[in-house]
């Protein structure tokens, strides 16, 4: 898991993926960015030209005090910092249902943009297969390309979740977040996608997984780590009856 105040900071992003963050949130995101540009550390000024012999013990002393509190504003602004961290991660954890449910609208959206746009695009895809499958195809690729790109955004604030105690505690699923195959034949294909690693541009563009999905009919779906870890534990479950119930058991 990252350092609190990483990921308190990853959390001031999520509303650039279009959430409207509750108002606890909002506040102690932005004071936390503030304290980025205010914290700055005291430094005594020393003017010579006004120092006299009847103000230079007075003056000693105030330049002490100042020097005193600048030993202890790094910590005092650390303290400050971890708090407001603390106040974030929790905020964002309680947040995570509303969020996923602000998010399901333009998900289902972008998922049907993208699955149709697929059908449209060469099984094998490369830049010559889609050159030769004429300008529909390309228009086509455009759009996947598009959709993948809000899916993708998805997919990475899904994958954030695993640092927020309130979500954590799971293993990271990778072709799991945005994806509910329901056989181990489908994941194996998701998992074979996810592995490979000489794919040509293109089907990096539209993401490998998300391809590998459409193309098989296998349903996108958000799962926060706790539903990507129950869709893996059902089809390990379903596998291993299935194999029981071969061998006679």
């Amino acid at each position: 898991m990252l350092d609190i105040t990483t990921v308190a900071g990853n959390v001031s992003h999520w509303a650039d993926l279009g959430l409207k963050l509750p108002a606890g949130l909002t506040k102690y995101s932005d004071l936390l960015e503030e304290l980025k540009w205010s914290a700055q550390k005291p430094t005594p000024v020393i003017d010579v030209d006004k120092l006299n012999t009847k103000n230079l013990a007075a003056t000693i002393e105030t330049i002490s005090a100042e020097l005193a509190a600048a030993e202890h504003h790094d910590d005092a602004v650390l303290r400050t910092r971890r708090e407001l961290a603390r106040a974030i991660v929790r905020e964002a954890g309680v947040f995570v249902p509303d969020a996923l449910e602000q998010l399901r609208p333009r998900f289902d959206t972008e998922v049907a943009r993208y699955t149709e746009a697929v059908s449209k695009l060469p099984t094998e895809l490369t830049s010559d297969s889609l050159v030769k499958a004429g300008p529909d195809a390309l228009a086509a690729f455009g759009v996947a390309s598009e959709a993948a790109g809000f899916i993708a955004a998805v997919d990475h604030w899904l994958a954030s979740l695993n640092n927020l105690p309130a979500t954590a505690g799971f293993q990271q699923e990778p072709v799991l977040r945005v994806t509910a195959p329901e056989t181990m034949a489908d994941l194996r294909k998701l998992e074979k996608a996810g592995n490979a690693t000489k794919v040509d541009a293109l089907v990096t563009q539209v993401g490998k997984v998300y391809l590998a999905a459409a193309q098989n009919g296998i349903k996108f779906q958000m799962n926060i780590p706790r539903e990507a870890a129950q869709i893996r534990a059902g089809i390990d479950q379903a596998e291993a009856a299935a194999a029981a119930k071969r061998k006679g058991f």
